[in-house]
């Protein structure tokens, strides 16, 4: 069984992975205090397809590129040099975490799509409140005109952008969604639900329920700016 988590930077991804790690699934040979698996930068190479995307305006963009082509030789190349020590693993449970894995999810399901997806999300005000490198727009090549606003609203879009890559790109043949919420604050059904996907036993870490919606104790933060989050955030579940 080979897992990956798909999770933006700040979603409490290292929940999942530090589970993973103690249940006995092989996460890689080295990493940071996030538990990603490092190092990574072969992967934020890979990550920067988002060259291919371009922005329609209205906070949406045309991932068509990427839906019609197979992944590159260049892609391939990236992945497999940064996936060598789980790839080369006799382990019979293995897998990554890594928050820029999002940007290569469309074309990762095409070069491994029998894998297990866990896609991860956390309430979207949560993600606004801390820096993290994957909002870097400069830096992965996304397209979106940032003159004129704030640190917020940049993570907000950032954000979005990250939620429209997992929804445009066809699912692949497993794939699972959790939200951190309910796995915090409902770690037995979660804990099931995971069991039953990936087919092994699960042994959780501490958890903390302090955690969860942070953004209510930051009433500096003008979330209604965030009109564009909305919908998707609907979709998910958040009422608010």
């Amino acid at each position: 069984m080979m897992v990956t988590v798909i999770g933006r930077g700040h979603s409490g991804t290292r929940v999942i992975a530090e589970t993973l790690r103690n249940s006995g699934v092989y996460m890689g040979n080295k990493f940071n205090k996030s538990s990603d698996f490092i190092p990574a930068k072969y992967m934020y190479w890979a990550a920067k397809i988002n060259k291919h995307v371009k922005y329609k305006g209205h906070y949406k963009w045309d991932f068509s590129y990427l839906k019609k082509n197979e992944p590159s030789d260049d892609f391939k190349d990236n992945i497999n040099r940064y996936l060598k020590p789980v790839l080369d693993s006799k382990s019979e449970h293995k897998g990554w975490k890594l928050p820029e894995t999002v940007f290569a999810y469309p074309w990762l399901i095409k070069m491994f799509p029998d894998m297990n997806y866990i896609i991860w999300n956390r309430h979207p005000y949560d993600s606004v409140l801390s820096p993290h490198k994957s909002d870097r727009f400069d830096v992965w090549r996304i397209d979106f005109p940032l003159e004129g606003i704030d640190e917020h609203m940049h993570r907000a879009v950032s954000w979005k952008y990250q939620y429209e890559i997992i929804r445009s790109t066809p699912p692949p043949k497993n794939i699972i969604h959790v939200k951190y919420e309910d796995f915090v604050k409902h770690p037995v059904r979660e804990k099931r639900r995971l069991e039953k996907f990936l087919g092994i036993s699960l042994k959780l870490p501490k958890l903390y329920t302090s955690r969860v919606e942070r953004w209510r104790r930051e009433p500096s933060i003008n979330y209604n700016e965030f009109s564009f989050l909305r919908k998707p955030m609907r979709r998910l579940g958040y009422n608010r």
